[in-house]
């Protein structure tokens, strides 16, 4: 905020200024804050544009953008963005583009829109296996994959190619990176819908482990591990361990959402059921 500011008053023809506009709006982008995001963002877009037209760095703030709209919920806006990105950006195969590129793709899955995901999916698939320096790129294309099987209820196919997701990042990426806690949670989730809760525990207990040491305790996707697996060892009959995760999921959520959030409405619901298996009735 305070670059911003400087460069506002002393540098407000500064390409370096974009990028302030980018990472201001970027950072209230990761806090929903998306009024106070969009206008910074778009206003790093139209001044490289008036400054410089350097394509990567107005596809950089273009993709901010594009999240931004996103994580709001407006899909078509940031399906629009990811297009104009795209199109920016040519054909010469290249990290930006190929991230642009699953990243419509994930757009296409949150609208249901399946068979397009899955088409463009399989071009990147295709097109990255043989280059070594894409493997990483190619297994978020892997578990975007597994993602539309899941959504389809095509549990085997979702199984297989979430797995060969893990296996990938298991060998990229350093053991805590988020993407593999997000690799062993889905394969986890897989192992649950199918019927196989022990063998689901050791993924999903993974992915917490790694969610505590890179976001901290007190964490949305922290305290919905902590209810996944408490709702897991409920199923199993072991009550009493289940309750104490589902506690301490009840515990994070009051620290990070507001009071009425559906969240710990599902805290609430979890616990009340566990209590009610234990027997104690009037606590349920």
């Amino acid at each position: 905020k305070k670059s911003v500011e400087l460069f506002e008053k002393y540098h407000p023809r500064n390409v370096d200024f974009c990028a302030s506009l980018n990472n201001l709006g970027y950072l209230y982008s990761n806090y929903g804050d998306y009024e106070s995001s969009i206008p910074l963002i778009q206003r790093s877009i139209d001044l490289n544009l008036d400054l410089s037209g350097d394509s990567s760095k107005i596809t950089i703030a273009m993709h901010s953008l594009a999240e931004t709209y996103e994580k709001k919920g407006s899909l078509k806006k940031a399906e629009d963005l990811f297009r104009r990105g795209i199109n920016i950006l040519g054909n010469n195969l290249s990290k930006q583009l190929i991230v642009y590129k699953s990243d419509i793709a994930h757009n296409y899955i949150k609208q249901a829109r399946y068979d397009e995901a899955l088409d463009l999916l399989s071009q990147l698939d295709s097109t990255l296996f043989e280059h070594d320096e894409f493997q990483i790129e190619l297994a978020n294309v892997y578990y975007l994959i597994g993602k539309i099987h899941s959504k389809r209820g095509v549990y085997k196919s979702a199984n297989e190619f979430y797995s060969r997701a893990l296996e990938k990042r298991k060998r990229l990426l350093y053991h805590n990176h988020p993407d593999l806690a997000v690799s062993y949670n889905s394969v986890g989730a897989i192992l649950y819908k199918t019927g196989k809760y022990r063998e689901c525990l050791p993924y999903l207990e993974k992915a917490l482990e790694i969610r505590k040491i890179t976001l901290g305790d007190n964490h949305p996707d922290v305290a919905t591990s902590q209810m996944n697996i408490g709702v897991i060892y409920q199923t199993l009959g072991k009550y009493t361990r289940a309750g104490n995760y589902l506690e301490e999921s009840l515990r994070i959520s009051y620290n990070v959402y507001d009071s009425i959030h559906s969240n710990i409405a599902q805290c609430y619901n979890n616990l009340g059921n566990n209590y009610n298996y234990l027997g104690r009735y009037k606590i349920a």
